[in-house]
């Protein structure tokens, strides 16, 4: 009797990842083409599920005029190329508002940036390409997959000090404090997953939105306005320099409400382990890691500006792009790419270990009858904070009461959590703008 020998070749398990490509600040066509054409060949082989993000400052210098402007047809271009590479991307694909889309923050912002929004939409052809929709501050959650999240917050709302969407708005939050209180919901929510939190305005950076300017600023600063105008103005020439090192202007990090608008970021961001914070506003290329999580700038789409690289874990003054890799084994990590150097830095991340929610539930522990409790940690500020903020009941928002631990008793035996949202909502309505 003859043998029959079987083999069974067995394949090896290739474990794909979601691709999340981050261009900020790309409003310049003439810098910004050079970008575009280095995302086209990175993205080639990208699939459905990857997802492509314009962090703001779409259209330099003063965002989308009203349709009878002089300027409107340029500035149209200049976003129809970025409007474009949304189209033809095989995944999904946001593009979310800076400070320049808001009018770089003069009083007839808001309309400039719905004017953006109604055109991306009717553009695209989809509701949810521009966010947060309405020039509402946010936060948005928008499911990546079951162990991802992107949660994307208008920060250029939390600055912007003249008209913007209030208590009688169609906003779902109607005040930046609202805002900021639902952002630590959203995160605590989604601790258990891959968490990428994307605004325009960086946390941190090492450039110039940090005071951060060359030797050459200090002595021939009026090259700022034109590069031929080599005229030595030392001590004159620092005093910019050190202005924006010391107090800043509202879009620097180094102004006190810049700072606390931060600080209440990072601290919703303390509840959950690794989140990555991706933003543009500075035009350089950086990764920086503080308190166990990492932080993301890429805004050189189309332009660059000096950056002190000593302080990041990488920094480069240079046209490119970023990209997130997330692994649903629990793996993240970055890649920068320049338009003229190519791959110019790559790292792991973290590694994080996904929980289902029978897991979760059975960390619950209802061994006391009552607990002492604040009913939020949210509002605990210093005076800097008080004072641009303001009080917001602070004090009985801090005061702790006793209250009982109930539970609710599912199927399983565990801890029912009424979850607020559920995902991503858009609104279909026609924005009163142009």
């Amino acid at each position: 009797m003859k043998k029959l020998l079987v083999v069974i070749l067995i394949a090896p398990l290739v474990l794909v990842g979601q691709n999340v490509y981050l261009i900020g600040d790309a409003g310049e066509l003439a810098g910004g083409q050079k970008t575009f054409d280095l995302f086209a060949a990175q993205s080639q082989n990208a699939t459905s599920e990857d997802v492509l993000i314009f962090l703001g400052d779409n259209l330099y210098p003063k965002g989308l005029p009203n349709r009878e402007h002089e300027d409107r047809a340029e500035m149209e271009a200049k976003l129809v190329a970025q409007l474009e590479l949304m189209k033809n991307f095989k995944g999904k694909s946001y593009i979310i508002p800076g400070n320049h889309d808001w009018a770089q923050g003069r009083n007839y912002g808001w309309q400039q940036a719905l004017n953006m929004e109604n055109f991306v939409r009717e553009y695209l052809q989809r509701e949810d390409a521009f966010l947060p929709a309405g020039a509402c501050p946010g936060p948005v959650e928008v499911e990546i997959n079951s162990n991802a999240v992107l949660i994307i917050v208008n920060t250029q709302y939390f600055l912007h000090g003249w008209d913007k969407p209030r208590e009688d708005g169609i906003c779902d939050n109607k005040s930046t404090a609202e805002a900021l209180d639902d952002l630590r919901s959203v995160i605590e929510r989604n601790k258990n997953k891959h968490i990428i939190l994307a605004a325009h305005h960086p946390v941190y950076t090492y450039g110039e939105h940090n005071g951060n300017f060359p030797f050459k600023d200090h002595i021939f600063p009026l090259t700022a306005i034109d590069k031929n105008l080599m005229i030595p103005l030392p001590i004159v020439g620092s005093i910019h320099p050190l202005f924006r090192k010391g107090i800043g202007n509202i879009q620097d990090n180094t102004h006190p409400k810049y700072k606390a608008i931060m600080k209440a970021i990072v601290d919703a961001m303390n509840l959950a382990d690794n989140v990555v914070f991706v933003s543009g506003h500075e035009h350089s290329l950086q990764l920086i890691q503080k308190d166990g999580h990492h932080y993301i700038v890429s805004g050189s789409g189309s332009k660059t500006t000096h950056l002190k690289k000593d302080k990041s874990i990488f920094g480069k003054s240079e046209l490119g792009l970023a990209v997130l890799d997330l692994q649903e084994t629990g793996q993240a990590s970055v890649k920068f790419f320049g338009t003229e150097n190519g791959l110019l830095y790559e790292s792991e991340l973290y590694r994080k270990e996904f929980k289902n929610e029978e897991e979760l539930e059975r960390n619950v522990s209802f061994q006391d009858s009552t607990v002492t409790v604040i009913a939020s940690e949210r509002y605990k500020s210093g005076k800097g904070k008080r004072r641009w903020l303001g009080e917001n009941y602070r004090q009985v928002w801090e005061t702790p009461v006793t209250v009982d631990v109930i539970d609710l008793g599912t199927e399983r035996g565990g801890l029912k959590v009424l979850k607020k949202g559920g995902g991503m909502q858009t609104k279909s309505l026609r924005l009163e703008a142009d």
